[in-house]
């Protein structure tokens, strides 16, 4: 009997599908253009695709998965500018001119067809912080000279405690300077932060995992926005 997985990715410029067979360990695609008025809408028109192109029964799929986190394609493939001040490493991106993601528009009131400025600076000071300086403004408005007053800044502090050898604590704090009298808007907030950690927990577990199954196997770096 089929069985089949289901996969959706929305990001901020396009939607993709993915249908993955697990009796032959292979996979089929379908990409289109995300729908920002309505993101179901695309998911949808793809889905449909793979379901007729390839004569697929919804009754032989087990499981679906979608990402929930906070990234766009967009910003994640944006240039990365890295930076060395004393005991710190500055690493700042910048995604100029694009529709604010879903998230964005939600928390900062953004139109979908307005398009954004957005900036992403983490800063690492070992052993164990990270500070996150993440925003967008209505494009062209002056963020990337310092002028933030058309758009919203949060700030996010990871504090990285060892607890073993192979095991630690991760503390975080999230804070923004944007509709601080709306308590709807730092529940909205913490809910997205705290399932985007949730979900790089389960990833951060796998590769632990897979570090200690081949301590010697190489290392991949790869962009991702989360």
């Amino acid at each position: 009997m089929p069985d089949y997985s289901l996969g959706v990715d929305i990001g901020g410029t396009f939607t993709d599908i993915v249908v993955y067979d697990h009796a032959n360990n292979s996979q089929l695609n379908r990409k289109v253009l995300t729908t920002h008025d309505d993101p179901s809408r695309a998911v949808i028109e793809g889905v449909a695709h793979l379901l007729d192109a390839f004569a697929l029964d919804p009754a032989d799929f087990s499981r679906f998965v979608h990402a929930t986190t906070l990234g766009t394609d967009t910003i994640a493939a944006a240039a990365i500018k890295t930076e060395r001040e004393d005991n710190l490493v500055r690493v700042t991106r910048w995604n100029m001119d694009n529709p604010a993601p879903p998230f964005f528009q939600r928390a900062g009131g953004f139109a979908p067809d307005q398009n954004i400025d957005r900036w992403q600076i983490i800063e690492y000071t070992p052993p164990a912080f990270v500070r996150l300086d993440v925003g967008g403004a209505i494009a062209g408005t002056g963020a990337i000279d310092g002028d933030r007053s058309q758009g919203i800044t949060m700030r996010n502090l990871n504090a990285i405690t060892p607890e073993t050898e192979t095991t630690t604590h991760y503390f975080w704090a999230q804070a923004h300077d944007f509709q601080i009298d709306d308590p709807t808007v730092t529940e909205l907030i913490f809910n997205q932060v705290h399932t985007a950690f949730l979900e790089d927990l389960r990833t951060i577990k796998a590769q632990q995992q897979n570090i200690e199954r081949d301590p010697t196997a190489p290392r991949i770096d790869f962009n991702q926005d989360a």
